[in-house]
């Protein structure tokens, strides 16, 4: 029953995300004071759960030590090989609200010199189609988390439950006890309700 339960709800979990599995695309967004080129995508999950993943993501990526510039994280020289052969300055921020997030990532060749589908339509789909599989990673490090809260939620429901049944026994002992002397009691009168009538005769 419990794994049926955990299977229900991971099923719900992973349907209602891969609706958004494939939404990454390109836009203009603020960046120095300028509109520049970028992708976004947007995840089913809250911001700093996204932004956990995505540091895990990128660090198998290669990406190294990170600064912050305009508000977003800023990697300089990585060789982001599923992307381009040449060196790029990528720039990553999050947004979101509780259960929902927006991973915008900008990517420049040098100094300003940002992809774009116009400039690097290869780099910018590459951008896209890593920004889509980051979806399947962030469902499936969701159906993890959701599985251990349910398992961690019936642990907790399983330890009351035992609790409250040892705190019966106890209970129980006590009231066993209690009739027993209750019973010693009555017998010890028994007698010497007996002994009185003998003396009576």
């Amino acid at each position: 029953m419990i794994k049926k339960c955990i299977a229900l709800l991971s099923f719900g979990v992973m349907t209602a995300m891969t609706a958004m599995a494939q939404n990454a695309r390109e836009i203009n967004v603020k960046f120095k004071n300028a509109q520049q080129p970028a992708v976004i995508a947007d995840f089913m999950a809250d911001d700093d759960f996204v932004e956990d993943a995505l540091k895990e993501k990128l660090a198998t990526e290669g990406f190294g030590k990170k600064s912050s510039e305009s508000g977003f994280q800023s990697y300089k020289a990585v060789q982001w090989g599923r992307v381009s052969s040449e060196k790029l300055d990528v720039y990553i921020k999050v947004d979101g609200k509780k259960g929902k997030s927006t991973v915008t990532i900008l990517a420049a060749k040098g100094y300003d010199n940002f992809i774009s589908s116009a400039k690097d339509a290869s780099a910018t789909g590459k951008i896209q189609e890593f920004l889509n599989s980051f979806s399947t990673y962030v469902n499936t490090r969701k159906s993890i988390a959701t599985q251990e809260s349910m398992v961690k939620k019936m642990e907790d429901e399983n330890a009351k439950l035992v609790k409250s049944k040892e705190e019966f026994e106890k209970k129980l002992v006590d009231m066993n006890s209690a009739i027993s002397q209750k019973q010693a009691q009555i017998n010890t009168e028994k007698l010497k309700i007996e002994e009185l009538k003998k003396s009576l005769n």
